[in-house]
């Protein structure tokens, strides 16, 4: 793994951070989409309970 700060290509007065030459920020959100799409799977959603009661 290469953790460097590096000049912004347009915007050369600006760094930015990147990882292995990919942006940080974009590092970031692809590891949380594949931590999404992991929990996804193991993670089932609660159904609400039905009421047998009567209404008013």
């Amino acid at each position: 793994m290469q953790l460097k700060i590096e000049k912004e290509p347009d915007n050369p007065g600006k760094l930015r951070l990147s990882l292995n030459g990919q942006n940080i920020i974009d590092w970031f959100k692809e590891q949380f989409n594949k931590l999404k799409q992991a929990a996804r799977l193991h993670i089932k959603p609660v159904l609400p309970k039905q009421k047998n009661g009567r209404g008013m």
